[in-house]
């Protein structure tokens, strides 16, 4: 029996297709961030303020009227929104234990993930009650704010968003799935 006709390529598969969706769904969705926060870089100008005189009932015989002195109004500053620590950062940020916390298609995930300074990964977490443990690559792209997982246990590459990024703390999602990270 030829088992190479029964074969067929992962990518015609469903699974296939619906990851490699995901990875395009991903990359356009990051491309759209990157290209927005770019755009919001400058502060809005402050329009400026003018003063509006209330009307005056019209009088039957014209006054002669005076100019009145305008003084400026003090303008004081408008508050303006503390920056997050960071939009952008370093591979170097990544590297260590992070716990994590979310949902993937309706389910519960919770575990823990080491990010190595050579570019691989473990993980150890459990997908509702089924533990689910793995290992892998990694490649951060700083300039689209994505991370691109390798899972060496299931043979394929998942593309996540990542944003909200603080101190020990940062934000992952991909279409149906969602998570937060926190350092160990």
């Amino acid at each position: 029996m030829n088992t190479n006709t029964d074969r067929h390529s992962f990518w015609t598969s469903m699974p296939g297709i619906l990851t490699g969706i995901a990875a395009v769904i991903g990359s356009i969705t990051a491309a759209i961030v990157v290209f927005q926060t770019q755009g919001n870089q400058e502060p809005s100008p402050t329009p400026p303020t003018s003063r509006t005189e209330e009307p005056s009932p019209t009088p039957t015989t014209p006054e002669p009227t005076t100019p009145e002195p305008t003084t400026p109004e003090p303008t004081t500053p408008e508050p303006t929104t503390p920056e997050p620590p960071t939009s952008r950062i370093e591979e170097s940020y990544l590297v260590g234990n992070w716990e994590f916390s979310g949902t993937s298609r309706g389910q519960s995930v919770t575990g823990s993930i080491m990010f190595n300074d050579d570019g691989s990964y473990i993980k150890t977490g459990y997908v509702g009650t089924i533990y689910a443990p793995d290992t892998g690559s990694y490649v951060f792209n700083n300039l689209a704010g994505t991370i691109q997982l390798t899972s060496y246990a299931y043979g394929n590459a998942f593309l996540y968003l990542m944003n909200n990024f603080q101190a020990n703390s940062f934000h992952v999602s991909a279409p149906g799935e969602d998570y937060v990270f926190r350092r160990q």
